[in-house]
């Protein structure tokens, strides 16, 4: 209800708690003719112990009943449980992650409009496309290509050769390309993002940092980290991320989209193919998922998870 609905729920309420008080009155005392601020004797006595009865007990409910969805106090202890995968390194067909781009700002939006192009007759976005960003397998369409994106790559020379082998070694992180192992480092180094960020920034005739020698003074590394972050820059002036760590999000946008009737448009079979394969190489090797990446496994990550995959078509005996 909104709050006017429940003021006049608990004004009525409150009326008829004093109008039985006031019927259950002894009648001598409500056939005298005294009165207390113009009110009858019985009534203002009715009024007195009535109305401050009502508003505790409603205190009462709401604050000495437990609620039902509180979820308890804190734990005592902290969990020692320490989280285990056994699985080995899992790879991705590079030829399947080169599909795979993000698309930002009006690139993003462009992206949307085709995936939802003729959905109930409409397809266009409304807002400030600045900011936005999504993974996508929809292919660039360079006709489109906004005017800031054209003056950033024609500043610097225009497109330029660049070399694949040194773009995957900034973007790797230190491992091997397309590869993951939860044993060894359950996050996410955004290998595919940040290839895609420096590669573009070579092409366009910038310079990468020397990784030749190691800096030899806190200015020289300050120096190298803010260039090697602003080769991650997207075109509109913002730093693209994901908030990959928690695992109690993504089944929310999977068992939104099954209620809504499993739109593809929505979720096509490669995004929920991903998806899959996300949750898998996170699973523990008990058989659970933790509440995020680092996690030991819990029930509520498990249950979260557990239904995710499921509801995105994974079958009950898959091991």
């Amino acid at each position: 209800l909104s709050p006017a609905c429940r003021m006049l729920l608990h004004v009525a309420a409150m009326l008829a708690f004093w109008a039985s008080t006031t019927l259950a009155m002894p009648y001598e005392l409500l056939a005298r003719q005294e009165c207390v601020a113009g009110m009858n004797l019985a009534v203002f006595f009715s009024a007195v112990t009535s109305i401050p009865t009502y508003f505790f007990g409603v205190w009462a409910l709401h604050h000495m009943l437990p609620n039902v969805s509180h979820p308890g106090n804190k734990r005592a202890h902290k969990i020692q449980r320490q989280p285990h995968w056994d699985q080995p390194t899992k790879t991705i067909d590079p030829q399947l992650v080169k599909r795979w781009r993000c698309a930002v700002a009006q690139d993003a939006h462009q992206a949307t409009e085709t995936a939802f192009v003729g959905y109930n007759g409409e397809g266009k976005l409304t807002g400030e496309p600045a900011g936005r960003q999504l993974w996508t397998d929809v292919p660039s369409n360079s006709a489109q290509q906004t005017d800031s994106n054209k003056k950033y790559m024609g500043l610097f020379g225009g497109s330029t050769t660049v070399d694949n082998a040194k773009v995957q070694a900034m973007a790797s992180g230190g491992r091997s390309e397309a590869s993951f192992a939860a044993s060894q480092n359950p996050n996410s180094c955004d290998m595919v993002f940040r290839a895609q960020q420096i590669r573009s920034y070579l092409q366009s005739g910038q310079t990468a940092p020397d990784t030749s020698s190691k800096p030899r003074s806190v200015r020289e590394a300050a120096k190298k980290g803010a260039h090697f972050y602003s080769m991650l820059q997207t075109e509109d002036g913002h730093w693209a991320g994901d908030y990959g760590g928690p695992h109690f999000l993504l089944p929310g946008l999977i068992v939104a989209w099954y209620v809504m009737g499993q739109p593809e448009h929505m979720l096509g079979k490669d995004q929920r193919s991903m998806m899959q394969h996300y949750i898998a190489v996170h699973q523990q090797k008990d058989g659970g998922w933790g509440t995020h990446i680092e996690s030991p496994s819990t029930m509520f990550g498990t249950t979260l998870m557990y239904v995710a995959i499921r509801l995105l078509g994974t079958s009950a005996d898959d091991p």
